[in-house]
C-alpha cells in the first residue's frame, strides 16, 4: 500500500492537491512497465484536470522516446565511427608496411649499387695488370724462342761442347726445356685470356 498526495495544475494555473492511495504492480519481465493503481480523493474535482495531466504524461513519454532515439542514433554513430577508425588504422598500417618495404628495397638497392661500384673497381684493377701481362707474353715468348734458336745454332756450330757446358745442359734437361717452354707460354696466355673474359662478364652484369 502506497499513501501520498498528487498535485495537479488546473487550467486557471491553480493547483489541486489530492490525497491518494495505491499500489505498485511489478512487471513480469524487466522489459515491461510497472503498473501504478491510485485511488484519489476529490475525484470529481480531479477528473476535470486529468486531461491536462494526460497531456503532460504524453509529452513526457514523447520526450523519453526522443531521448531514447537520440541515444540509439548516438550509439550507431559511435559504432560507425569506431569502424571507420579501425578501417583507417588498418589502411595506415598497410601504408606503413609498404613504406617500410620500399625503404628496405631502397637500402638494398643502395647496397647493391655500392657493391657494384666496388666490384667494378676491383675488376678494373684486375684487368689492368692482366692486360699488361697478356700484352708482354707475346714478346716474352718471341724473345725466348729467339734465344732457344740461338742455342740450337750454337750446338750445330760447336757440336763438341766443353764438359762444363754439357754438364749444365744435362742438369737443366735442355731437350725437355725446348718442348715445355712453348706449352708454358700457351698455358699462361690461356690463363690471362680467361681472366679477361671473367672481367668482361662482370662489367656486362653491372651495366
Amino acid at each position: 500500500m502506497v499513501i501520498g498526495s498528487l498535485t495537479l495544475r488546473k487550467n486557471d494555473e491553480q493547483t489541486l492537491i489530492c490525497r491518494s492511495q495505491g499500489a505498485v504492480i511489478q512487471p513480469w519481465s524487466p522489459e515491461s512497465s510497472a503498473l501504478i493503481l491510485l485511488r484519489l480523493e476529490n475525484r470529481t474535482l480531479a477528473s476535470s484536470n486529468f486531461v491536462l495531466l494526460n497531456e503532460k504524461i504524453d509529452e513526457l513519454a514523447k520526450e523519453i522516446q526522443r531521448r531514447k532515439q537520440a541515444e540509439e542514433a548516438l550509439k550507431k554513430a559511435n559504432q560507425k565511427l569506431e569502424i571507420r577508425v579501425e578501417e583507417r588504422t588498418t589502411a595506415l598500417q598497410e601504408t606503413l608496411n609498404e613504406l617500410q618495404l620500399t625503404q628496405t628495397k631502397l637500402i638494398q638497392a643502395e647496397k647493391m649499387s655500392s657493391l657494384g661500384q666496388m666490384v667494378a673497381g676491383i675488376a678494373h684493377e684486375i684487368n689492368n695488370p692482366v692486360s699488361f701481362i697478356y700484352g708482354n707474353l707475346y714478346h716474352a715468348h718471341k724473345y725466348t724462342q729467339d734465344l732457344l734458336k740461338l742455342v740450337q745454332v750454337y750446338q750445330q756450330v760447336f757440336p763438341n761442347t766443353p764438359p762444363e757446358i754439357q754438364e749444365q745442359v744435362e742438369e737443366i734437361d735442355l731437350d725437355f726445356l725446348f718442348q715445355d717452354i712453348t706449352r708454358l707460354f700457351e698455358s699462361m696466355t690461356v690463363g690471362t685470356e680467361r681472366i679477361q673474359e671473367i672481367v668482361i662478364i662482370f662489367f656486362s652484369k653491372l651495366i
